[in-house]
C-alpha cells in the first residue's frame, strides 16, 4: 500500500466535481458548537501567506490553524483554563473555509 499523495486544490475540485465522489463515506459527524464569537483579525500580507502555507501543510483550515496556534501560546504562558478541544478539530476536507 503506497502513501496517499496530497491533492492540490485544483485536483480536489476536479475529484469532488464528479457525482460518484460526492457520496458520504462512513457515519455522519456532528460538530458541537464550542465557539463563542467571531473575532476579526488582520495580518500583514507576508504573515498571512505564511499562515496559509502552514495551514495547508497541516491540512487544516486557516481558522483552525490560528485557533490551535493561540491555544499553544496560551498553554506556553501557563494558562490552565484554556480548553485544548479545538486543537483536535478534524482535518479539513475540500477547500479552505475562507479564513
Amino acid at each position: 500500500m503506497s502513501p496517499r499523495k496530497k491533492m492540490t486544490r485544483d485536483e480536489e475540485h476536479e475529484f469532488y466535481s464528479r457525482p460518484e465522489n460526492q457520496e458520504p463515506q462512513g457515519p455522519a459527524r456532528r460538530r458541537r458548537s464550542r465557539l463563542t464569537e467571531m473575532v476579526p483579525v488582520r495580518f500583514p500580507p507576508d504573515t498571512l501567506a505564511e499562515v496559509h502555507r502552514h495551514a495547508d501543510e497541516d491540512d487544516r483550515s486557516v481558522s483552525s490553524w490560528i485557533r490551535r496556534a493561540v491555544e499553544h501560546e496560551l498553554e506556553r504562558l501557563g494558562n490552565t483554563n484554556v480548553s485544548n478541544n479545538l486543537s483536535n478539530e478534524p482535518r479539513r476536507t475540500g477547500t479552505d473555509d475562507a479564513g
